[in-house]
């Protein structure tokens, strides 16, 4: 309880965790590999925070802002604002879970792998195993399966779900914003269960040659992974916003439903940061990936490596090299002097 890379915000770890590693250490003295490992991996948690999540923040602020005065937004206005904060504080929070690990690892403390990619997943359910990782399995273990989980019915299961992520939702705030965050996940994956037991048995063959054909494969996983992306960062405006008011001001405009009759662009200030983004976020491999054989990181082994990326995968993996150490000192200087913009963590409020 007072190991302190994870006391504010996680990632939230089990006794059968951690109380192994602390009663086989017999000697607590310094490893330099370990140091080396926990120094590149906090270095890269630290620039995700200084450098990439801070530096959007004024940008997606401008709009919520806008939305809390009622002014008019459009159509890309509001997507920017719930895609711009899915990066935010997707790099928020993932950044200071790789700090967390880093700097457990140099104590020579495993803590838990917690971010796995999660906007490349292809579904919502892919999207929960890899985001928060450590809050997915504490919500499924101590909520969904005493609900009585996937065992008795697609029913059940369903209320289960909703259940579960809406007081998910419940447990990032007290306030109805949360609540619809959490309920609006509880739909999305009903929705995915249902598919999967009822709709795609229907459609089994068209699904067999969509497989058969590594073109069309390709496509429908692209599509699939576009439409959860759009589906979170539709909810992240529930998620962000300080009212209902402004959510519902928000999501209207994100379905073309308000009314945006002089509205002020805004979403164009920062379009290149987004467009950066997007490269960082769905073309290189995840920091736990590169660092997945350095051997920082519980439950690594859960999760495979994606094969379409094996070969700059092995070019960027994590090793004891003067390069690394080179490469690391530079990012930890870029994210230092960036510090100057530094805003609080977002999970820091939970």
């Amino acid at each position: 309880m007072t190991f302190f890379p994870h006391l504010i915000a996680g990632p939230i770890v089990a006794q059968h965790e951690m109380l192994p590693q602390l009663t086989t250490i017999r000697r607590w003295l310094p490893d330099p590999r370990q140091i080396a490992v926990g120094a590149a991996l906090f270095s890269i948690g630290m620039f995700k925070k200084t450098v990439l999540a801070d530096s959007i923040v004024r940008y997606v602020d401008e709009i919520y802002t806008a939305a809390e005065r009622g002014l008019p937004i459009g159509v890309l206005d509001g997507w920017a604002a719930g895609v711009g904060y899915g990066f935010q504080v997707y790099f928020d929070f993932s950044g200071y879970s790789d700090m967390a690990i880093g700097l457990a690892i140099m104590f020579g403390i495993k803590l838990p792998l917690n971010f796995f990619s999660p906007y490349k997943a292809a579904s919502i359910r892919a999207f929960w195993r890899r985001w928060h990782v450590t809050l997915s399995r504490f919500l499924r273990n101590l909520l969904f399966i005493p609900m009585g989980g996937s065992r008795h019915g697609l029913v059940r299961t369903i209320l289960a779900l909703i259940a579960t992520m809406a007081i998910g939702g419940l447990w990032h705030g007290a306030g109805w914003t949360f609540v619809i965050w959490g309920l609006l996940h509880g739909a999305y994956l009903s929705v995915n269960h249902l598919w999967i037991a009822v709709g795609l048995p229907r459609f089994a063959g068209i699904a067999a040659r969509v497989r058969a054909s590594a073109a069309w494969s390709r496509f429908a996983r692209t599509l699939c992974v576009l439409l959860t992306f759009a589906a979170v960062s539709f909810a992240w405006v529930f998620f962000r916003a300080h009212d209902m008011q402004s959510a519902l001001h928000l999501a209207s405009a994100m379905l073309g439903l308000g009314d945006d009759s002089g509205a002020a662009p805004m979403a164009a200030d920062f379009a290149p940061i987004l467009l950066a983004y997007f490269l960082i976020v769905w073309c290189l491999p995840s920091t736990m990936e590169i660092f997945a054989h350095s051997g920082a990181i519980l439950h690594i082994e859960d999760y495979d490596a994606r094969p379409e990326s094996s070969r700059l995968l092995r070019a960027i993996s994590f090793r004891l090299s003067g390069a690394w150490a080179v490469g690391s000192a530079l990012v930890l200087l870029s994210a230092w002097f960036a510090m100057s913009k530094l805003s609080p963590f977002i999970y820091y409020q939970f």
